[in-house]
């Protein structure tokens, strides 16, 4: 007796909350908001109506007069003279007759439009609840152009930024895993060697292990400051800099390494350049990144060369090489995070692909942008650039600062 009584209450209570759940529903409290209308809107025409026509007749048969073929020749025959009660009879039952058909035509017009907004509304909340459960392929139809169809577009946009944003996560993952792969392969590899006994610690091998190590910390702590790029809490320690000092040591320190490919590195500065507010660190990083991606793709023999410009409000500074330059199809991506043209991966071609999404983002951080210009054969220039301070900026222009 007791389980059954508590199935039945907890039956009510289910089919009690639909009730409740429908009666408060977006399409019932519509519905109820236009049958109110359409009733109180027939009712006040009707009573309105009635009381005119009233008033009218009375002073019309105060007056004396008669009704003929002008006037109500279909109930009353012409010229014949009626009484008030039976007038007054016959033009309220037409006079309700047009409000019921005016009421239907009002409810049925309600019912409607009705529909035609709550059709989309349903449409969208099916879309976001499949969504919810994992499925990001979901798209609704734009059926206008009002604002339940910006809705619609809003909706598509959102769904297709989540399916890209999802897209970019697996990869990342994929990503992340394969370039840990090979090092923390060759470090297991070696290590089990020795526990094995087949391989002695000598230098040799102690420097590889060692060089493996750095190369995963560099890439953690690469993916570290991507991260706090883009989410924007990488901190700056901005200030006036002479870009040029920046670029004039950071082209030193790359000089060694240029000169073992026989890479001339050159410097071109143009005369007066303002000072920039930027964080040197954070613009001495971009700058090697840029100059170890130009030695890295430019044969024996050739030229890197750095310019810096002055550009409106900014300083616009470039890289450019004579490598093999890059295809169209690939100019677009080459900021991405683990993007590289050469589809092998292989280490020598440009480390783990990171360095240039860490220039965007260091750049932008700074208020700047970056960009590149590319052309098969004919080598790469990677340009950027950098706000000048406040104190240089010409009169009515503003520069954001870092």
């Amino acid at each position: 007796m007791s389980v059954s009584l508590g199935s039945s209450t907890a039956e009510h209570s289910f089919y009690g909350g639909k009730v409740v759940a429908r009666l408060s529903s977006l399409r019932f409290r519509l519905l109820l908001v236009s049958g109110i209308v359409v009733i109180v809107a027939i009712g006040a025409g009707a009573l309105v109506s009635s009381l005119i026509i009233t008033g009218q007749f009375e002073r019309f048969v105060r007056e004396g007069g008669t009704l003929g073929e002008r006037c109500f020749q279909v109930i009353i025959g012409p010229g014949a003279r009626v009484s008030q009660e039976m007038f007054l009879n016959s033009v309220n039952r037409s006079l309700w007759s047009a409000v019921l058909a005016a009421g239907i035509v009002a409810v049925v017009l309600s019912l409607t439009i009705s529909q035609r907004i709550l059709g989309p509304v349903g449409e969208l909340t099916k879309a976001a609840h499949r969504m919810q459960s994992g499925d990001l392929r979901q798209r609704v139809h734009v059926q206008s152009q009002d604002e339940l169809g910006a809705l619609a577009q809003a909706f598509n946009a959102m769904a297709d930024g989540l399916a890209e944003t999802e897209d970019l996560r697996r990869h990342l993952i994929n990503d992340v895993a394969h370039e840990l792969r090979t090092p923390l392969s060759n470090v297991c590899g070696y290590l089990e060697a020795m526990n094995d006994g087949v391989t002695e610690p000598t230098p040799s091998i102690i420097e590889s292990l060692y060089e493996e190590a750095m190369l995963l910390q560099r890439l953690v702590e690469d993916l570290q400051e991507l991260a706090l790029a883009e989410a924007g809490q990488l901190k700056l320690a901005s200030q006036p800099t002479a870009i040029g000092d920046i670029i004039t040591k950071t082209a030193n320190a790359h000089r060694t390494a240029a000169s073992e490919k026989d890479i001339q590195i050159v410097i071109d500065l143009a005369p007066g350049l303002p000072a920039v507010r930027a964080d040197r660190a954070r613009i001495s990083q971009v700058l090697r990144n840029l100059l170890d991606n130009a030695i890295t793709h430019t044969p024996p023999g050739g030229q890197i060369t750095i310019t810096a410009r002055q550009s409106g409000t900014y300083v616009e500074v470039s890289v450019h090489d004579t490598g093999s330059g890059i295809s169209y199809e690939h100019l677009p991506y080459v900021f991405d995070r683990f993007y590289r043209a050469d589809p092998s991966r292989a280490r020598a071609t440009g480390g783990a692909g990171l360095g240039l999404a860490i220039v965007k983002q260091l750049v932008e951080a700074h208020g700047g942008r970056a960009w590149v210009r590319s052309t098969v054969g004919q080598g790469s220039t990677f340009l950027f650039t950098v706000p000048i301070t406040l104190q240089q900026a010409a009169p009515g222009q503003t520069i954001d600062p870092a």
